[in-house]
């Protein structure tokens, strides 16, 4: 599939994007899962106060009867994330790279390997991305966007 083959809900990731990190404890998972990402897209994420905000808060609600541990907010631009004293290096590591999946334009997955499966099953242990993730975010590259 070359990124010509994508269907038009499709979007193609930035070529640059800048990040703010305050969430303490998720420093590693974030700076590994961006440059998953980094590798896959040809997107460059650089420190700055523009683009996506990491962030932790105490709760984060629920979803249809499921605690969220990481939420997109579009409108903020901001990816809140629960503490990471709950959670295994994995876990986080999936979180971080579900949600900057969300902030990159990719929508839940059906595919049970997904790391943008919406449900995190306690004995599956994903925490990169399947092969048909690698090949979505490399078919779209990146866009220089005016």
């Amino acid at each position: 599939m070359i990124a010509a083959d994508l269907p038009p809900t499709v979007a193609r990731f930035p070529c640059s994007v800048e990040i703010s990190i305050d969430a303490p404890g998720w420093q590693s998972e974030i700076t590994a899962a961006l440059g998953i990402y980094s590798q896959l897209s040809g997107t460059a994420f650089t420190e700055g106060g523009n683009g996506i905000h990491f962030v932790v808060k105490p709760s984060l609600g629920s979803r249809k009867g499921v605690e969220s541990l990481g939420v997109w907010s579009p409108m903020t631009a901001t990816i809140s994330l629960t503490p990471a004293a709950a959670l295994s290096h994995n876990a986080r590591l999936r979180i971080a790279l579900h949600e900057i999946g969300h902030a990159m334009w990719q929508d839940h997955s059906d595919e049970p390997d997904s790391v943008m499966s919406p449900l995190i099953n306690p004995r599956f242990t994903v925490h990169t991305l399947s092969p048909n993730d690698a090949e979505r975010i490399r078919a779209a590259g990146c866009k220089n966007y005016v």
